[in-house]
């Protein structure tokens, strides 16, 4: 795994907008000859379509309580789901 700070690889994150926004986390997942298999980010599919939703009738006041909210009942598992399912078939992955 290597983890990139954003402001010092801004190609990178103009590369992986959410909309027009550098959005973070995004997770891009590669293979052994570093080309893309996948990315993901900044938010799980179901929480991210919520969102796109509410901010047209919710103030962000209103909205990034919300959110949080969502992420404490769901405690990581839709993202962490979402990024398993980018790894290839067979693929070894560390469980506890």
């Amino acid at each position: 795994m290597r983890i990139l700070r954003r402001d010092e690889h801004p190609e990178v994150m103009d590369r992986y907008l959410t909309g027009t926004a550098r959005a973070i986390p995004i997770v891009i997942v590669l293979d052994d000859q570093w080309r893309e298999i996948g990315h993901w980010g900044s938010r799980p599919t179901e929480l991210q379509a919520w969102v796109m939703e509410a901010r047209k009738t919710m103030p962000k006041e209103q909205l990034y309580p919300q959110v949080r909210r969502w992420y404490a009942k769901d405690k990581g598992e839709s993202t962490l789901r979402e990024i398993l399912s980018l790894l290839p078939a067979g693929s070894p992955v560390v469980r506890q």
